[in-house]
C-alpha cells in the first residue's frame, strides 16, 4: 500500500472517530481535523493531549 493511500485510510479513520465518538457533523471541520491529526499506537497506556501541549518523554 502506498504512503498516500495509507494516509488517506488514516484520515478516514480519524474522520470516523471525530464524527462517531465526539459527534462533529460538519464535513469541513472533519476534513481539517483529519488533516491535522495523526493516529498514535501506544502500548497499554492512553495519552490525552491538547494542541501544542508539551509532552515530556522519559
Amino acid at each position: 500500500m502506498s504512503d498516500e493511500r495509507k494516509r488517506e485510510n488514516e484520515e478516514e479513520k480519524l474522520k470516523d472517530f471525530f464524527h462517531n465518538v465526539i459527534g462533529i457533523k460538519s464535513e469541513a471541520v472533519l476534513e481539517v481535523l483529519a488533516e491535522n491529526s495523526e493516529i498514535c499506537k501506544l502500548k497499554a497506556k492512553t495519552l490525552l493531549m491538547k494542541e501544542n501541549e508539551k509532552v515530556k518523554l522519559w
